[in-house]
Parts: structure tokens; sequence; C-alpha cells
């Protein structure tokens, strides 16, 4: 089980760490893949939690994946306005990073009991919604298409094949036409 759960001192220090080495990042990039990896911890945090089978406890832990992951969005997008030759990369981080989030949190829907899923299906709704700023930034160059292909051949475990499937009809239902296509390939 994650051992910085909120409330524990442990996670405010991790907290007020994490605020200052971003305060402190002054290149935009940096902040927006510390951002990232923050988020990405958080739902690992989660991940652990249902795995351990807390499913209450991870329910409500996915706010602050929430939030970590707004912040994260924010960066990205502010690191893409500051040094535009940096949006494709920025986008195809970001973009790679959700749909691996979006395998996580299939996992944890099926790991959940009926009465959380509800709460489970909003929350992945909300985090695929998110994902079309990002495929709308990679679309000029068909950069989306080679991402999402590139994440699916990745994830070609038997395990997680049921769950990468899953996730990318979610993602296809969700996200523009040139990404569709990808997905169909």
């Amino acid at each position: 089980a994650p051992r910085a759960l909120p409330g524990t001192l442990r996670r405010a220090w991790r907290s007020f760490g994490r605020t200052a080495q971003l305060f402190f990042t002054g290149d935009a990039k940096k902040k927006a893949d510390l951002s990232l990896r923050y988020a990405n911890e958080t739902l690992l945090e989660v991940h652990g939690l249902s795995m351990g089978g807390n499913h209450t406890a991870a329910v409500s832990h996915f706010k602050k994946f929430q939030n970590d992951i707004k912040k994260a969005e924010t960066q990205a997008k502010r690191a893409m306005r500051k040094k535009p030759e940096q949006a494709a990369e920025v986008a195809t981080t970001f973009l790679e990073s959700q749909v691996k989030q979006q395998i996580l949190i299939e996992e944890f829907k099926w790991r959940a009991p009926q009465t959380l899923k509800a709460d489970i299906v909003r929350i992945q709704d909300q985090e695929l919604e998110r994902m079309k700023d990002i495929v709308n930034v990679l679309d000029a160059g068909k950069k989306a298409e080679e991402v999402i292909q590139s994440i699916v051949k990745k994830q070609a475990e038997p395990r997680s094949t049921r769950q990468s499937i899953e996730v990318l009809k979610e993602v296809q239902q969700k996200v523009p036409g040139k990404a569709k296509e990808a997905i169909q390939k």
C-alpha cells in the first residue's frame, strides 16, 4: 500500500517538497514533466490501494489524482505556449501518459465493487475529455496516430490486452477523427 496517503505527515512533507521543486524549476517543459510525473505517482497510489482491496479509499484518492492531472495539464499548455517548437514533444508525452493512465483506471474499474463503478466511470470520462485538446495539438502531423499505435504495441502483454482494448474503445469514442483512425488500425 502507498506510504504517503492523504492526512499523513509523510504526505504533507512530500506535498511541500513537490511544490518547492515545481516553484524552483524554471523551464516550462520541465515543470510540465514534473507535474505529469506527480500525477502519475498519485494514480499509482490509487492503483496500490485498489490492489490492496481498499477501493473506497482509492476512489477518494482519485480526487488528488484529478487535481494533480489538472495542474499537469495547465503546465503542459503553458509549456506549449512558451515554446511552440516543443509543443508536439510536450503533447506526445502527455498523450502517452494519459493513455497509460486510462489503462490503470480501466483495471481499477474492473476490480472495484459495483457500488463504486459509477464514480470511476465519471472520473474516466473526465480524463478522456482531457485528451481531446492534446490530440488536437498532435493531429497536424499524424503524430497522435503514431503515439497511439506505439502504446498499443507496448501494451501487447496478454494480461493487459483486454484492458487496452477497452481503453482504446473508450478513447475512440471521445477523441477526434485522426486518432480514431489510428485506433481502428
